[in-house]
Order: structure tokens, then C-alpha cells, then sequence
């Protein structure tokens, strides 16, 4: 299902909430550990997924890109 039909047939009850938020390159959008309640839709862009070591060092699991 493409996006634009998701978002087309979506109940308005639901769809008043959605935000187009738009963020920097390297900006972070969810952080290890964090709780979040939102669902996030890429647009456009590429995202990286990644999870942080004990050491520190980043391992990334993969790419999302739209």
C-alpha cells in the first residue's frame, strides 16, 4: 500500500494528529533506549538505523530510504 493511500484513507479522528515534521542530516529521531508513542513515516530521505555498543561504537543494522 503506498503512503499517500494510507494517509488518504485514514479516519480523520486519527489523522488530526499527524505532524510533518522535517529533520537535519545526522539529526537523531529516536535514541536507544527512548520510549516513543509516535510512529514515524519517511517521506523522503534515508535513514540509518544503528544501536550503540557498550563500547560506544555504533553497529548498524540497516538503511531505510524513501
Amino acid at each position: 500500500m503506498l503512503l499517500s493511500s494510507l494517509l488518504e484513507n485514514c479516519p480523520d479522528n486519527i489523522k488530526k494528529y499527524f505532524i510533518r515534521k522535517r529533520f537535519k542530516k545526522g539529526e537523531s529521531i529516536i535514541l536507544q533506549g527512548d520510549n516513543d508513542r509516535y510512529i514515524y513515516f519517511i517521506i523522503k530521505g534515508r535513514i540509518k538505523i544503528f544501536s550503540i555498543l557498550p563500547d560506544g561504537e555504533q553497529y548498524i543494522l540497516t538503511y531505510l530510504s524513501a
